[in-house]
């Protein structure tokens, strides 16, 4: 709980609360993890966690969830980016948290059936970079 707290609390974070993980739609969640990587600051994404209220809830059957949040992270997001993936039990239930440093290699892309596509966070939503923006992810990658 203390971890989670400090999250919520600290301000230095960008987080996202996502109540539930949603097996036949990922591309929310996949969306804030390019942003995140793409951005300046650690991103956290809560599985579990009601975003308005904070209210707990948890996740059932948390070990397929762990499994597949990997699974799609390993798969549609390029170039390859390791998340630190946690679960955490608070008051007897477990939420997931999913930690994401800012990448070395951007711009990092969600990779879909239709088309790849690089998201920045502009103030707490998650956008489609436009080319110039793009462009400037790549120099910030090679001036690194």
């Amino acid at each position: 709980m203390d971890i989670i707290k400090k999250i919520l609390g600290d301000g230095k974070y960008e987080v996202e609360l996502k109540e539930k993980f949603k097996y036949n739609n990922q591309k929310n969640y996949l969306k804030t993890v390019s942003s995140f990587a793409n951005g300046n600051c650690t991103g956290y994404i809560i599985f579990g966690i009601k975003p308005i209220s904070k209210e707990i809830i948890g996740i059932n059957n948390v070990k397929k969830t762990y499994e597949a949040i990997f699974d799609k992270i390993n798969t549609e997001i390029q170039p390859r980016l390791v998340p630190v993936v946690e679960i955490i039990n608070i008051e007897g239930k477990n939420v997931i948290s999913l930690k994401i440093v800012p990448g070395q290699n951007k711009p990092y892309y969600y990779i879909n059936s239709e088309n790849a596509v690089a998201y920045i966070r502009k103030d707490g939503i998650d956008v489609e970079a436009n080319e110039l923006e793009v462009s400037k992810l790549i120099l910030k990658r090679k001036n690194n």
